[in-house]
């Protein structure tokens, strides 16, 4: 994808639940809170539990050793929880194995760099959507492979998973991700992989307006997570890119979802849905709809509320 600042979708799982048995090596926990905000965030930091595996991996006498250690010490990557995301995730081991020393002081610093910086931008984003009620959100940092790709989705409480061995645009990203977190307490989404793709767009329109809101972010490409190039060539093929999938908004199957957000959309490019849910995003604010009340859309009317937004902007264009 194009230079990954934001996640490829709402919600990837991390593979690790499923795969290895409790770790000999703990994740770290912490709480932060902001005072006077509602958002108290906890903080599980999988820094030790890497740590831990790529100290035994280094001995390891080949790629194969070194992948199912991964899978019994650590297990965690930024990828889909299917049989295909499995399949990514021995790629990215293999792929940013060479990497990872020059990333290691960044990853031995774990989430103490970030937390207070997340907990500042999660409330602001509170504020945004107008969340009032005590509220609790995981911050989650894992080691990746070097893909820029953070998160969210909901377990007990929403989670957001950065990948510390990126540094790339970090306030961007978790306030981006945050949003995310936040949108799913506000309106009560279930926070599922399956989703129409209506609810893609307009989840992560929300997302990409309100963390460049919180990050005094004024330039599309950035906010969106592409380069200007890629702004352009969209910006070209808007007219086609909104009427295709206008005839697919209630498809709501893993197939559908993974072709607009990582998978070559019907204009060909990546991101599409990215690109809808900014514009629809934008016309909704312009029609005189808050950030705050668009969150609140419940999931089964997005479909009808995306499709009027997208009507208006076909006329406009």
């Amino acid at each position: 994808m194009n230079r990954h600042l934001l996640s490829i979708s709402l919600l990837f799982s991390i593979l690790a639940g499923s795969v290895h048995a409790e770790p000999a090596t703990p994740a770290v926990a912490a709480e932060w809170t902001v005072p006077g905000s509602p958002v108290t965030l906890l903080v599980s930091d999988q820094s030790p539990r890497f740590l831990a595996w790529y100290e035994a991996a280094k001995a390891a006498p080949d790629a194969d050793t070194r992948w199912a250690l991964w899978e019994t010490i650590y297990g965690e990557a930024a990828v889909p929880p299917t049989p295909q995301g499995r399949a990514m995730a021995r790629r990215l081991v293999d792929g940013a194995w060479p990497r990872y020393e020059q990333a290691l002081p960044s990853i031995r610093t774990g989430a103490a760099a970030i937390a207070p910086q997340a907990a500042r931008l999660l409330n602001e984003v509170a504020r945004t959507l107008e969340l009032t009620e005590p509220a609790r959100i995981r911050l989650r940092t894992i080691v990746s492979g070097f893909e820029d790709n953070a998160f969210a989705y909901r377990a007990d409480v929403p989670v957001v998973v950065i990948p510390l061995e990126s540094s790339r645009n970090p306030a961007l990203r978790l306030a981006h991700e945050g949003t995310h977190a936040v949108h799913m307490l506000v309106s009560g989404l279930a926070g599922k992989w399956e989703r129409s793709l209506a609810a893609t767009a307009l989840l992560e329109g929300v997302a990409m307006h309100a963390s460049c809101q919180v990050t005094g972010g004024a330039d599309a490409a950035a906010c969106i997570g592409v380069d200007p190039a890629n702004w352009q060539q969209a910006l070209a093929a808007r007219r086609a890119m909104l009427a295709a999938a206008r005839a697919e908004l209630s498809l709501s199957d893993g197939k559908t979802v993974a072709k607009y957000t990582m998978g070559q959309g019907n204009t060909g490019m990546r991101r599409e849905a990215y690109y809808i849910g900014w514009w629809v995003v934008a016309k909704l604010v312009q029609d005189g709809m808050t950030l705050a009340q668009i969150a609140r859309v419940q999931e089964a009317d997005i479909p009808m509320l995306v499709d009027k937004a997208i009507a208006g902007l076909l006329t406009e264009a």
